[in-house]
């Protein structure tokens, strides 16, 4: 059976996960795509967000829930070189609020 989103096709599903990977080829080059769902993990995420309004900030606090293929892809390296400001500037973007799971700034 074949599973097709628009031009792409369906290569691989992961079950446990809901991560797909689709295939598109063009005529000259075969392109890939990897899809990660994320929607429950921003929503678990603003739960903890919200619960998080009348607590203190301290140690052991965790702060965010980031996917691992993002943390792989925007903050593996950062964390490697032990550049925490940049962890700070990331976790603090107002494009990435949906990954904190603590108010405050870092």
């Amino acid at each position: 059976m074949v599973i097709k989103d628009g031009d792409w096709e369906l290569v691989e599903w992961d079950a446990p996960t809901g991560r797909t990977v689709w295939r598109y080829c063009d005529g000259r080059a075969t392109h890939y795509r990897t899809d990660y769902p994320v929607q429950s993990i921003l929503d678990e995420n603003a739960v903890h967000l919200n619960d998080s309004q009348n607590q203190r900030f301290g140690d052991g606090k965790r702060v965010a829930s980031i996917p691992l293929n993002l943390f792989y892809e925007q903050l593996q390296e950062a964390q490697i070189q032990g550049d925490d400001a940049y962890i700070s500037r990331w976790l603090n973007d107002p494009d990435h609020r949906g990954f904190r799971t603590f108010r405050g700034n870092i």
